[in-house]
């Protein structure tokens, strides 16, 4: 993206491009633990035979993931100006703020990818990852030659959505071939509703301020909290699994 955005668009452009997608970008770090945890307890799981563990495993992970990636992408985009002012110049506003929701789906689909790969990486079939990233790659650079001189940045944070939905849905596609997990649709329609609500009472108050933004952050997540409890968007089963989960 960087490469190209510099070459059609000038130094400035890239700049603007990298402070926004460094925002987008943020919710990656809630893999960090899942990496942690989950691979060593999918491959102990797997080689000891209990594929009902590994289903529920990856099942959980991925609504574990979901439950806190899908809020971010709301709220980062809803504040994606405030958070652009606090961070960088006026003039890094107005185009990166429409950079950030892209990016933030595009995170939220990698998000998706990091679970359902973990069935390829456990039945040793590693080589589709590498021709699925040619793909997308490839996809990215031939979109972003023919957007970013169109349409500027905006259209290299739409080819990244399309490269990260590329990867996620053939791995995806492979994953599934090969071992079978469920995944909750429901909560994840229960997700999207409580993020909104989340996401319409910011947009309301609409914080400027440092301060005023991360006290917001918080006032949301315990808004998405409490919507997601009253939506029942857990069971005792799956709290009860998470905490012996990161106990080990």
């Amino acid at each position: 993206d960087r490469y190209v955005i510099g070459i059609f668009r000038g130094i400035a452009s890239v700049g603007i491009y990298s402070a926004a997608y460094g925002i987008g970008n943020i919710i990656s770090m809630f893999l960090a633990p899942i990496n942690f945890v989950l691979v060593p307890a999918l491959s102990k799981s797997y080689d000891e035979g209990k594929i009902d563990e590994v289903k529920n495993l990856l099942s959980y992970s991925l609504k574990y993931l979901l439950m806190l990636a899908i809020p971010s992408a709301f709220g980062l985009s809803i504040l994606a100006k405030p958070i652009l002012l606090i961070m960088t110049t006026p003039e890094f506003v107005l185009s990166g703020s429409r950079v950030i929701p892209f990016v933030a789906l595009s995170m939220v689909l990698f998000c998706i990818y990091v679970v359902v790969v973990q069935v390829i990486v456990l039945v040793k079939k590693t080589r589709i990852t590498g021709t699925v990233w040619v793909i997308a790659g490839l996809v990215n650079l031939g979109l972003n030659i023919i957007f970013v001189p169109k349409i500027g940045i905006l259209g290299a944070a739409i080819t990244t959505l399309i490269a990260f939905a590329i990867a996620t849905a053939i791995t995806s596609y492979y994953s599934f071939k090969f071992l079978k997990f469920g995944i909750d649709w429901l909560f994840i329609l229960k997700s999207i509703a409580a993020s909104a609500i989340m996401s319409l009472i910011i947009w309301y108050i609409y914080p400027i301020q440092l301060l005023d933004v991360l006290l917001w952050i918080g006032i949301g997540a315990g808004i998405y909290a409490a919507i997601l409890f009253l939506l029942k968007g857990f069971t005792r089963e799956e709290l009860k699994f998470f905490r012996e989960l990161f106990r080990v």
